[in-house]
C-alpha cells in the first residue's frame, strides 16, 4: 500500500481524490492511500495555497498542483480541475522511480541516514536519477529567492464546469447591452451573480481575463455614475448586494486569474492592475457614503502594489479604458504605481470627514496629481528631511 496527501486542497477536492483513486484502482501500478501529510510518499500541494514554509520538515515527493492553464503540465505535476489519466500517469511514474530507485541503491549502497541534512539528500537523490538517465531533482529555494507570497481572497475553483456559467462572448456582450445598468437595485444583483458564477469557474488567466473584461465596462461606467446625486438618492446604499460588494467581487476574480499565472506573460501585470482598480473602487465607494469595509481590504491593495514593485512591472506602461479614479479619464497609457498613487492620495485626505458632494471633486483633484508624485521609503524620507525621527 502506498501512501498520497493533500496540502492547501478544499474539501471537495479531497473527496474528488478519493473518487478518483477508486475508479483509477485498476489502472494503477501500486494501491494507494489517502493518508497525513507527515507520513505520506506523495504530497499533492496546491501553488495557489501551499508556499516553502509550509513543507518544512515533509519527506515526501512534492507535486504541485496548478490552476487551469492551457499550456502543457510541467514534469511531476498536476493541473487543476484533477482528471484520472494525468494522476494514473504521475502515480505509476512514482512507482516506476520507486522500483528503480530501490535497485540502485542494492547496487551502489549509498546509505540514506535519518540525520542527513537536506542538501545532502537533495544530492544523492541527483545522484541516483543521473544514473538512471532521468531529470534532475532541483534543491527547494530559500525563501528569500522566491517571490513575496500573496495572502488574497479568492474562491475555491471547483473542480468541474459549471453549465449554467456562461462563458460566451458574444452571449455576455448581448446580456450586458440588455441590462438596464443604471436601475442600481437590479443591475447590481444581477452582475454580482454573474460573476459569482465566473469566480470559481476553472478557467486560464488570459480567458478569466478576457470574459471580466467585458463585464468591467459596465462596472466602471457604474462606478463613475453612482457618484453622482441622482443615482445615490435612489440607489439602496445598505444593501447586500450593493456597489461595494460588486467591486470587491470583481477584484476577487482578477486576483483570480492573477494567481493562476504561475510564469510572467502578458495578463500578469495586467491582472494586477485591475484587481487594485477594482479595490480601489470599494474604497472609494466606502469614502463616499462612510461605510465600513473587511479589515483586509487595505492589506490587499498595499500587497498587490508591492508584488508589482518587487516584480519589476510597478512602472510599466499599460494601455487601458478608465485608466484612473477620476471621471474624466480618457482611454490610455497608465502604470500600477500612478493607479497605487492616486489611492493613497485619496485616502489621506480624511475622505470619512467630506460629504459625498465635497469628497468628488477632491477625489477628482487629487488623482490629477498623483502622476506628479513620488512615492518614497522610509529612510528615503529621512534623508530628505521630510519625515522626523519623532514621527517614527
Amino acid at each position: 500500500m502506498r501512501t498520497i496527501a493533500v496540502l492547501g486542497f478544499s474539501e471537495q477536492d479531497i473527496v474528488l481524490l478519493r473518487a478518483l483513486l477508486a475508479v483509477a484502482k485498476s489502472q494503477l501500478k501500486d494501491d494507494w492511500e489517502l493518508v497525513g501529510s507527515a507520513n505520506a510518499e506523495v504530497l499533492l500541494a496546491d501553488s495557489k495555497r501551499v508556499t516553502g514554509i509550509d513543507l518544512m520538515g515533509m519527506s515526501g515527493l512534492v507535486v504541485w498542483v496548478f490552476p487551469p492553464n492551457p499550456e502543457p503540465p510541467r514534469p511531476m505535476t498536476l493541473t487543476q480541475p484533477l482528471r484520472a489519466p494525468p494522476l494514473v500517469t504521475l502515480l505509476n511514474a512514482v512507482s516506476a522511480r520507486s522500483s528503480k530507485e530501490t535497485q540502485v541503491q542494492e547496487q551502489t549502497s549509498l546509505p540514506i541516514a535519518s540525520s542527513i541534512g537536506a542538501a545532502s539528500k537533495w544530492e544523492w537523490w541527483n545522484k541516483i536519477w543521473t544514473r538512471l538517465g532521468q531529470e534532475k531533482f532541483s534543491a527547494p529555494k530559500k525563501i528569500e529567492d522566491t517571490l513575496p507570497d500573496l495572502s488574497l481572497r479568492v474562491a475555491d475553483l471547483r473542480a468541474f464546469h459549471d453549465p449554467g456559467v456562461e462563458l460566451n462572448t458574444r452571449e455576455i456582450r448581448k446580456w450586458i447591452t440588455q441590462l438596464a445598468l443604471f436601475n442600481t437595485n437590479r443591475s447590481i444583483p444581477d452582475l454580482i451573480e454573474a460573476l459569482s458564477g465566473l469566480s470559481d469557474e476553472p478557467l486560464s488567466a488570459q480567458k478569466r481575463v478576457d470574459l471580466l473584461n467585458l463585464y468591467r465596462e459596465a462596472i466602471n461606467a457604474l462606478f463613475h455614475a453612482i457618484g453622482t446625486p441622482m443615482l445615490r438618492r435612489t440607489m439602496l446604499q445598505n444593501s447586500e448586494k450593493g456597489p461595494i460588494q460588486l467591486f470587491l467581487l470583481c477584484a476577487e476574480c482578477y486576483k483570480t486569474a492573477l494567481l493562476s499565472c504561475h510564469k510572467k506573460n502578458e495578463v500578469w501585470p495586467l491582472a494586477i492592475w485591475l484587481a487594485l482598480e477594482q479595490t480601489a473602487y470599494a474604497l472609494v465607494q466606502a469614502f463616499r457614503n462612510s461605510q465600513s469595509l473587511p479589515s483586509e481590504t487595505y492589506l490587499e491593495a498595499h500587497q498587490l502594489f508591492f508584488y508589482a514593485l518587487q516584480c519589476g512591472v510597478a512602472d510599466q506602461t499599460l494601455q487601458i479604458t478608465y485608466p484612473g479614479l477620476g471621471a474624466g479619464s480618457q482611454p490610455g497609457s497608465t502604470c500600477i504605481s500612478d493607479l497605487y498613487k492616486q489611492l493613497l492620495l485619496v485616502s489621506a485626505v480624511d475622505p470619512y470627514g467630506l460629504t459625498a458632494d465635497q469628497f468628488n471633486p477632491v477625489m477628482e483633484r487629487f488623482s490629477k496629481l498623483a502622476v506628479k508624485a513620488q512615492l518614497l521609503s522610509w529612510g528615503e524620507g529621512m534623508q530628505r528631511g521630510l519625515v522626523s525621527m519623532s514621527a517614527r
